[in-house]
C-alpha cells in the first residue's frame, strides 16, 4: 500500500512529496498495469526511475521484474540495495 500523497507548503507553493514514495510518482499508477502475468520485462533507458518503480510495484504484488538497461557508468539505479522489497528485480545491462 502506498501512503496518500504528502503535501507541503513552501513559500506559498504546494509541493507533493512523491520523493518519499519508494519508486516515486510512477509507482502510484504502474500497479494498475501489472496484471495477467507473473513477470514483467522493461527495456529501460539508463537514466530515470522507471526501473525502480517497476521493481517496487512488482515486489509489492509478488511478481518478478526484469529490466534491460543501456550500460552507462554510474547511471543504473540500485533499488535492491537500499531496500529488500525489490529483490525480485533482475537487471541486464546491454551494450549500446
Amino acid at each position: 500500500m502506498i501512503a496518500p500523497p504528502q503535501v507541503e507548503e513552501h513559500a506559498g507553493i504546494l509541493v507533493v512529496r512523491d520523493d518519499l514514495v519508494q519508486g516515486g510518482t510512477k509507482r502510484r499508477v504502474i500497479g494498475q498495469f501489472l496484471t495477467g502475468a507473473d513477470e514483467f520485462v522493461y527495456a529501460s533507458p539508463a537514466y530515470g526511475y522507471g526501473q525502480v518503480a517497476l521493481a517496487y510495484s512488482c515486489a509489492y504484488a509478488g511478481q518478478r521484474a526484469t529490466v534491460f538497461v543501456a550500460k552507462r557508468a554510474g547511471c543504473i539505479r540500485e533499488p535492491a540495495k537500499p531496500s529488500k522489497q525489490a529483490r525480485g528485480l533482475s537487471r541486464y545491462p546491454t551494450a549500446t
